[in-house]
């Protein structure tokens, strides 16, 4: 494996590029991934953030690439000490022969901590899509309490 890359930071953005050759007698390929985050703090105790990737792939001996491109934005939001919300959503397509794939996600989650308890309340929407013929849709509340002794 031979990965060579490079990042710069400025102020709130992060960006940068990454070059890979991974030699395997399997399945060998080449990937340039190019990745850009932006994070700031809308309003006091809160955060925001965003982060973009897109990676291309080269399989070499079998004749074919990828293309995957991925977009998300997270949001935490601290009520008070122990009371924050937290908020992710994010779509990734992935584009090539035979591989064509959406997903998505939305995530929101409300989280309650005071010493050695916890608790949290939260909602997972999935969504996958294979090659425009195949959905599957996948809805999950859950409560999750903890208690470390």
């Amino acid at each position: 494996i031979f990965v060579l890359g490079a990042e710069g930071h400025w102020k709130a953005l992060r960006a940068g590029a990454e070059f890979e050759i991974y030699d395997s007698s399997l399945a060998p390929y080449n990937s340039l991934r190019f990745f850009q985050n932006l994070t700031f703090a809308p309003a006091e105790r809160s955060r925001l953030g965003f982060n973009f990737t897109e990676t291309f792939v080269n399989y070499e001996q079998a004749g074919r690439a990828d293309q995957n491109y991925t977009a998300t934005v997270n949001y935490n939001q601290a009520f008070t000490r122990r009371l924050n919300f937290d908020v992710e959503a994010g779509v990734s397509q992935r584009i090539g022969d035979g591989v064509d794939q959406t997903l998505a996600v939305f995530r929101p989650q409300l989280h309650y901590a005071y010493g050695k308890f916890s608790a949290s309340i939260g909602y997972d929407l999935n969504y996958d899509e294979f090659l425009n013929s195949q959905t599957r849709i996948r809805n999950l509340g859950f409560i999750r309490l903890r208690k470390d002794f």
